[in-house]
């Protein structure tokens, strides 16, 4: 058997920003969290359905990191690293380019 084992791959970082503050009052702050769902919905549509040779491109988050290590303080930002690995229907412009539509909508 041969098999072709080569597929694009691009890692991502994406910091969103907020306003820390206090949880006790949340309506002085602006959780970077609560943004996650929104952006990560549409950011997680489905790329293709696969090619001949290869699965679906598929977005895939491996790390969200506020860095804040007490429990009663909403966080300023928050990192989302994530992996987008791409098959022969798509090239890395091409990848990038649906990443940042999908950041703007």
């Amino acid at each position: 058997m041969i098999k072709i084992g080569r597929r694009g791959s691009i890692n991502f970082l994406l910091e969103v920003l907020g306003e820390q503050g206090h949880v006790a009052y949340p309506e002085k702050a602006d959780n970077p969290i609560d943004n996650l769902e929104k952006i990560f919905k549409e950011l997680h549509k489905p790329f293709d359905s696969g090619s001949k040779r290869f699965q679906p491109t598929k977005l895939i988050i491996t790390s969200i990191d506020s860095s804040n290590f007490t429990s009663n303080i909403i966080p300023g930002k928050v990192e989302i690293r994530f992996n987008v690995r791409f098959n022969d229907k798509f090239n890395s412009q091409q990848v990038i380019n649906l990443i940042k539509k999908g950041l703007n909508q």
